[in-house]
Formats: structure tokens, sequence, C-alpha cells
């Protein structure tokens, strides 16, 4: 009878045993789970933009952006949008010669008064039907972002190369969405 007492508590020792394992196992599982939930934002991408017209006028050397040709665009996403992140270009469609260091653009992004992008360049390596990107990946929010770009001739840096010569450009953009945040 004692051997049958012993067999018996043996194994219920063993249930109870396992049991605790199995349970301990399961909390593990569950709580490193929950610590990193993916959210892949299956959404909807939908952004509001507006770009002013085709940069024209007359390019005259100066030693400000401020004396030169000046385009607008602004961006934001909707409330029911998944974030998305924003590009401008600048499209040359005439260059004529003026694919130099003297021919500048500049970018600034504004939230209301606030700077939240800049960014600067030439046109030195710029041709015809390549698009220069002047907005790299910026993440639009839900408020307006204003971006004013300017396209100017740098006196300082002009040769009797640029004179007489043409150019037209046009600003376009995109956005993508942005995945897979923790």
């Amino acid at each position: 009878m004692i051997k049958y007492k012993k067999t018996i508590f043996i194994i219920l020792g063993v249930i109870v045993f396992s049991a605790l394992v199995t349970s301990v196992t399961y909390a593990y599982i569950v709580t490193m789970t929950n610590q990193g939930n993916v959210h892949t934002n299956t959404g909807t991408l939908d952004v509001d933009y507006t770009i002013s017209e085709n940069i024209t006028g007359e390019l005259l050397p100066s030693s400000s952006k401020d004396d030169g040709l000046k385009a607008t665009a602004t961006a934001k996403i909707t409330s029911n949008s998944i974030p998305a992140a924003f590009n401008l270009y600048i499209n040359p469609e005439v260059l004529d010669g003026l694919a130099v260091d003297a021919l500048k653009w500049e970018v600034y992004g504004y939230i209301g008064n606030n700077l939240s992008y800049s960014n600067t360049g030439n046109f030195s390596n710029a041709s015809v039907g390549n698009a220069i990107k002047i907005v790299n990946g910026y993440e639009l929010t839900t408020d307006i972002t204003t971006f004013n770009i300017y396209i100017w001739i740098d006196g300082s840096l002009m040769t009797e190369s640029v004179i007489g010569k043409r150019f037209k450009a046009n600003i376009t953009a995109d956005s993508v969405p942005i995945t897979g945040e923790f």
C-alpha cells in the first residue's frame, strides 16, 4: 500500500510540475508578444498639396535668393491618413547652358512661422528631363507645411557663359506611405 501511495504522489508531483512549467511558459510568451506590437498602417494615404505655376521670369545675377525666381508648394495629410513622406522636385525643361554652380536653388519648409525643413543646391549636374529632388522624405503632419522654393544666379560665381541663356522648370511632388512603425 505504501508503494502505491508513493507512486501516486510521484505522478501527482509530475502533473503539478508540468502544469507549473506550462503556465510560466505561456505567461512568458504572452508578455513577449505584447511588447513589440507592429502597426503596419494599412489605411489610406491621403495627401493634400498644391504647387504654384511653372517657375518663370527673368534671372538676373544677384547676391540673394530673394532677387531670383520663387515658387510655393503646400502639403499636409488628412486626419484619416496613414503617415506619409513627401518629396518635391525641380524638373528642368530648358537649361540652355545653365548647368553651372552659379545657378542655385534653395527650399525652406514652414509650419506656421516655424522652420521645419531647409535644403540648398545648384544646377551643376542638372540635365533636362532629370528631376532634382529638393525635398527628400519629409514626414507630413495634419498641419499645412508651406515650402518656399528659390532659384537664383549667384552673381559672385557668374561668368560670361551664362549671359543670355534660358531656363525653364516646373515643380512636381510625390509621397509614399511610412509603414512598419514599432
